[in-house]
């Protein structure tokens, strides 16, 4: 699985669970995550180390609503993603411009790191 496969996978399982998902910046509509491949590392001829990223946005700039939206989405995406076998850590609080809008929006990320099959 390539690191494109892992980020549509992440994405079918958030959507599966009613989490709004896309692996498109232009496609985000808050609340929801935009799911960035972040890193792929080859370990050896046929396995590689996949690192991404889902960034959860809250549909409000940074605010309690904004903050509690978030650790309810975070909640439903950790939920799903442990329920599709897809393992995860918690990441970090941040503001950052929504690539739709460019206005500042309070952001969660969670990290995938995964070993895989490399695929040709």
């Amino acid at each position: 699985m390539t690191a494109l496969g892992l980020a549509n996978r992440i994405a079918d399982a958030l959507g599966d669970a009613g989490v709004r998902a896309t692996i498109e910046p232009r496609n985000l509509n808050p609340p929801g995550a935009l799911i960035v491949p972040r890193r792929v590392e080859r370990q050896t001829a046929r396995r590689s180390l996949g690192t991404v990223d889902v960034i959860l946005w809250a549909p409000a700039s940074v605010s309690r609503y904004a903050l509690t939206h978030l650790d309810t989405l975070a909640g439903a995406a950790g939920v799903a993603l442990d329920a599709a076998g897809i393992p995860w850590s918690a990441g970090e609080w941040l503001a950052r411009p929504n690539p739709s809008t460019g206005e500042d929006q309070l952001t969660y990320t969670l990290t995938v790191t995964t070993s895989q099959e490399t695929t040709a």
